[in-house]
């Protein structure tokens, strides 16, 4: 059964038995100053899907803010990865012993990576903008991490409903 998750105004629908609410872990948390993507939820036996969420970003004209902005939406994406693959590894065995079953059962090998920035208060003909300068500053590591460009999605509130992300 569906749960709701009220973050940055809005409602995301979640199933909590295939979910890790890794932003909300104490042993995460614990982790001092590593940024993390809201929730990690399995899709199926080969997808695994991340979700970030933010109320608004600012205007690429706002330089140091901006610069400064994508540096912590890329960090968030890059260590919940990290921090997802070195517990399934049992590097962080604490957090695997957080992880639902399905995040547990999933061929990480294979997986398939779905990344969704969701941005509230975003025109439309801003998306397109911030998402190829956030996939510029991303592409090293989804490179890495064999993550195909189009697995990488950002959204504004109204392409998040129309894409049933949220509600």
């Amino acid at each position: 059964m569906k749960q709701i998750l009220e973050e940055s105004g809005m409602r995301i629908p979640y199933h909590p038995e295939l979910c890790y609410m890794i932003e909300k872990s104490a042993v995460v948390g614990r982790l001092k100053g590593v940024k993390i993507v809201e929730f990690v939820e399995a899709n199926g036996i080969d997808q695994i899907i991340m979700l970030e969420a933010k109320t608004s970003a600012p205007q690429p004209g706002n330089k140091n803010d901006y610069v400064e902005y994508l540096s912590s939406v890329r960090e968030k994406f890059q260590n919940s990865i990290s921090l997802l693959n070195a517990a399934k590894l049992k590097r962080l065995p604490k957090i695997y012993d957080e992880l639902p079953q399905a995040l547990k059962d999933i061929d990480y090998k294979n997986a398939e990576y779905k990344l969704y920035f969701i941005i509230k208060q975003s025109k439309s003909e801003w998306i397109i903008p911030l998402s190829d300068d956030l996939y510029l500053q991303l592409r090293p590591f989804l490179k890495c991490w064999n993550i195909p460009k189009n697995n990488f999605i950002v959204v504004n509130e109204e392409m998040a409903r129309t894409c049933r992300i949220i509600e």
